[in-house]
């Protein structure tokens, strides 16, 4: 026979945290699995209704199985900072070059719409100086 420590039963309910009157609910739902109360000594204990006596065996039942579900295996990620810090400002970079993209796009689609340009100028700064140079020796040949 092996010798062990004494099985403790409802009074494990002790060691749970809540108030007085819950643990004291639970250890009476406890007694009625174990055969230890018939439901109506609970009844009788608890001083309530049959109906509302259902309703606390299934909560505290549901409670247990909701407790017991198997969760993620293995020991949680931590969040490593530096990382975070570094994901977020590529993220702001992204949205960034995406809103400079869009306009850039926009401004391809007018272009051709814009007085004055034929669909070979480019535009720019380039183009800017081109312009007016083309302009200050249109205006020398007009003096002479």
């Amino acid at each position: 026979m092996v010798m062990g420590r004494p099985n403790k039963g409802v009074s494990h309910v002790d060691n749970c945290e809540g108030s007085q009157q819950s643990k004291q609910r639970l250890k009476v739902v406890m007694q009625t699995f174990a055969g230890g109360l018939s439901v109506n000594e609970a009844l009788e204990s608890l001083g309530i209704q049959r109906p509302h006596f259902a309703k606390l065996r299934l909560r505290a039942l549901q409670g247990a199985v909701d407790a017991l579900e198997p969760g993620r295996p293995g020991r949680p990620r931590k969040h490593d900072a530096e990382v975070d810090g570094r994901l977020a400002e590529q993220e702001a970079r992204i949205a960034q070059l995406q809103k400079e993209l869009q306009l850039e796009r926009a401004r391809a689609d007018l272009a051709p719409l814009l007085p004055g340009r034929t669909n070979d100028q480019k535009g720019g700064a380039a183009s800017r100086r081109a312009r007016r140079k083309r302009e200050r020796r249109g205006k020398g040949s007009h003096r002479q």
